[in-house]
Order: structure tokens, then sequence, then C-alpha cells
């Protein structure tokens, strides 16, 4: 381990590599525990916001595409939440616009639901490589 210039000890790259290589290999025996129907519970609901239909609609194709492959779980209920038009509203007006959403779509039994919300709106405008598909589904790098 070393020091990073906060004090906080970190790890070395070959430690995180391997780290890395253990919770990939646990999550992919959860995907297949799926698949044999013996998993154990994944979130209920994963709500993703998107700045407007036209990213909205690109982070289905992608929930859709990455469902198909086996990367994600099945039996997840997926949503992608496009802000109202206008002036942009931010997380806390996203997250309100989501509430609302949930509570319209689930009613009473939201309060039994494990809900995920991730808020990925935005243009990538500092990783203009990302700027298609969005940062939540850019590539993440493997290893050392």
């Amino acid at each position: 381990r070393r020091m990073a210039s906060s004090g906080v000890s970190m790890s070395r790259p070959e430690e995180l590599a391997a780290m890395q290589a253990i919770k990939h290999g646990q999550y992919r025996e959860l995907l297949k525990a799926e698949k044999d129907g013996n998993a154990i519970k994944f979130w209920d609901v994963v709500l993703i916001t998107a700045s407007d239909e036209e990213q909205a609609s690109m982070y289905q194709d992608q929930i859709e595409w990455r469902k198909q492959l086996g990367f994600i779980p099945n039996s997840v209920q997926y949503f992608v939440l496009p802000d109202p038009p206008g002036a942009k509203i931010g997380n806390g007006g996203a997250t309100l616009v989501a509430l609302d959403f949930l509570r319209t779509k689930f009613g009473a039994s939201l309060a039994d639901l494990r809900v995920m919300l991730i808020h990925a709106g935005g243009y990538s405008t500092r990783t203009p490589h990302h700027s298609v598909c969005g940062k939540i589904f850019a590539p993440l790098p493997v290893g050392p």
C-alpha cells in the first residue's frame, strides 16, 4: 500500500486489478444464478434520468442491448425518464419528476420496492468521447 497526498492509504494497481477481477467474477456468478432461477434479488426498479427524449431513447436502447447480452439482470424493471421540456431542472428537479413517476406507476407498493435512481442526464461536454451514449454506459478499464 502507498499513501496519497491526502494521507489516505491507496492500493497498488496490481492489488486493485485482483480485487476488480474478484468482483467481476462475483457479478458474473450473480447473473448466472439469475438465469438459473437461484438469484439473490437485485434492485426491483432502476430508473435513469436523461436530459431529453433523444438521450432517453439512446439510454433505453443501451439497456435493451445489455439485457440481450446478459450484462445486466433481466429481473429488474428498467425505466428511463427524460427531463421535461423547457428550462433545465437539474438533479433536484429530476428527482422530483422521478419520484412522481414512481408514485404514479407503483402507488402504495412503491414503499416495498428497492429502487435505484441514477441521474445520467447531461451531454458529457467535459468528456466528448462519451457524448453519444453518455458516461453511464462508458466502458470501464479492466486490469492494471
